[in-house]
């Protein structure tokens, strides 16, 4: 098991490149302007929101810099995070309801 998925803040742009085969596949044959997805194109989207967290990445960055302290202090936060997530969705599914 590792760390619990997390994401960066709101409000960040992605930039993502889709060939039009995968878009055809996935059911989208029209672009945002009504012309046809060609196949043999390759689409640049830009998506909005989050984008998920590389934990390893992080993790060695902190130790290549000898902050072994701060990557184990990076480790229990994440895994703090996870665990209070996970203490609330429990909390829910035992509430009962009240009529």
């Amino acid at each position: 098991m590792g760390l619990p998925k997390c994401y960066t803040a709101e409000n960040q742009k992605t930039v993502e490149y889709v060939t039009g085969t995968s878009l055809i596949a996935k059911g989208i044959t029209k672009q945002s302007n009504g012309n046809p997805v060609d196949p043999t194109v390759v689409y640049e989207r830009v998506r909005s929101g989050g984008v998920e967290v590389n934990h390893f990445k992080r993790i060695k960055k902190l130790c290549e810099e000898g902050r072994v302290e701060a990557a184990q202090n990076y480790i229990n936060e994440v895994v703090g995070i996870g665990n209070n997530h996970s203490f609330v969705l429990r909390q829910m599914l035992n509430r009962k309801p009240v009529l």
